[in-house]
């Protein structure tokens, strides 16, 4: 499936496996006509240790029902069985927070479609981090812990995620789907130049048969 060989798929979530509407709503708020300033901002070396919160309340609860019946992309569910497989190891790496009802609301979900036993491990955001940071603080954790010396490909469809991970980690192999947004959230920037670990493509599918 790959001309090189990795062991692990860190991927987002939400527009990546799970089908949602495809923009991000910096790209409808974010002003100025180049982007690249925002992601040069460093990323803080935040850790965390995988515990579920327990916090729970009709807000946590509310957005938890809202994630509970998103379909998964049908192309995408077929890459994961494949990549499963073929012992390839998958985790999620979300914004999604780490209180209870969203953890379960993400886990029946998977289930729901057929997916959750190809995710070794999901990576939720503790309350606090921004996504950035978390997604960082999993992207370290994959790499010291889960396949320290292997090869990872992290995805995600937010380029204010992706690309000060993709800076901070030069030596990592990023993808960035493309959404309505990407665009005008790449204003400015030069990815072969700013970010040559970084590629761009549809689908992950497309992303995992094309890139590697």
């Amino acid at each position: 499936m790959s001309e090189r060989p990795f062991s692990v798929l860190l991927t987002d979530l939400d527009g990546v496996v799970f089908w949602r509407i495809p923009a991000q709503k910096a790209g409808l708020t974010l002003n100025g006509t180049n982007c690249l300033e925002h992601y040069l901002q460093p990323v803080n070396d935040l850790s965390f240790n995988g515990r579920i919160d327990d916090l729970l309340s009709p807000e946590t609860v509310l957005k938890a029902l809202r994630h509970l019946l998103v379909p998964v992309f049908p192309d995408v569910k077929n890459v994961l069985r494949e990549l499963h497989e073929n012992r390839i190891k998958i985790m999620g790496n979300t914004g999604r927070y780490n209180d209870c009802a969203m953890v379960s609301a993400t886990n029946v979900s998977l289930a729901l479609n057929g997916v959750s036993d190809c995710f070794q491990d999901i990576l939720f955001r503790p309350y606090g981090f921004t996504t950035a940071e978390s997604k960082d603080a999993g992207f370290r954790y994959a790499t010291l812990h889960v396949a320290p010396e292997q090869e990872i490909i992290a995805v995600d469809d937010n380029p204010l995620d992706l690309l000060p991970l993709a800076r901070k980690h030069p030596n990592g192999r990023f993808v960035l789907i493309r959404d309505l947004t990407t665009d005008r959230l790449l204003r400015g920037v030069n990815l072969e130049e700013d970010f040559p670990n970084v590629q761009v493509h549809p689908t992950l599918r497309a992303a995992l048969l094309e890139s590697f």
